[in-house]
């Protein structure tokens, strides 16, 4: 399923599912393609909300925010709301070449990414792995990729794919090229790091058992790892549009 004119394919691989954001006017995105994530404990997830001023498909792009919650209720508690889609249960990949193209208004507290989850995870987070596409801090002009894995829930395997000085206040398409047993991570098509099943730390390489469904999102940080929110101020990234292809089948 798509939304937008269809793009044109890479050398060797087939468009199998897109979004290009060009709807007419101010929308939110497409019932038909994306969910909003549950609203959990986890530093991205806190201040996830519905509210329809924090994900607008705008002149072409989708505008992914997060806000000062001056209008506090049972539902959307919290100093924030932030936006996220999730294409779980609409969605969902294993093996192929997943991009977008965003930029960030990089701000102490930002913390948006671009990102894959599994569609079972019966040993809970993250076991079955998690795919890290693009993420950002703060106002570093710094992109990362990682890969989660763990032998048993709450146990973080981290694998840094990348940590690559890049404008992120700049157009740029983010990827990754994902074969059984590899990962090639991407930003405007130059490889930036590479995983393989011989290289991930642990030993751990869940993700060719597994389909996995897009996420993006415009959460905060809880100074972890982001730096605290500036909760008077408003955080925003931008999409130009999300593409996955599969490769061709001889």
């Amino acid at each position: 399923m798509s939304l937008g004119a269809a793009a044109s394919s890479p050398d060797g691989y087939t468009l199998v599912w897109h979004d290009e954001f060009d709807a007419p006017g101010p929308a939110a995105p497409s019932a038909d393609l994306y969910s909003t994530p549950a609203r959990s404990n986890a530093a991205w997830a806190r201040f996830i909300s519905t509210r329809p001023d924090l994900m607008v498909v705008e002149d072409g792009v989708l505008k992914m925010y997060c806000r000062p919650n001056d209008t506090p209720d049972a539902d959307n508690p919290g100093a924030m709301v932030s936006g996220a889609i999730e294409t779980r249960g609409h969605f969902s990949i294993r093996h192929g070449r997943v991009e977008a193209r965003m930029r960030v208004d990089g701000y102490r507290g930002s913390f948006p990414a671009f990102w894959m989850m599994p569609d079972s995870q019966p040993d809970g987070w993250p076991t079955a792995g998690e795919i890290d596409i693009f993420e950002s801090i703060n106002a570093e002009n710094v992109a990362y990729a990682t890969l989660h894995t763990g032998r048993v829930a709450n146990d973080d395997i981290i694998t840094a794919a990348y940590k690559e000085p890049t404008d992120i206040g700049e157009w740029h398409v983010y990827g990754v090229e994902w074969t059984p047993g590899e990962m090639r991570f991407t930003i405007d098509g130059r490889v930036c790091g590479t995983v393989t099943r011989s290289t991930i730390n642990g030993g751990l390489w869940p993700f060719d058992d597994n389909k996995y469904y897009l996420i993006l999102n415009q959460s905060v940080g809880n100074g972890s790892w982001a730096a605290d929110a500036d909760t008077s101020h408003t955080y925003l990234t931008e999409v130009d549009w999300v593409r996955v292809y599969q490769r061709e089948q001889p």
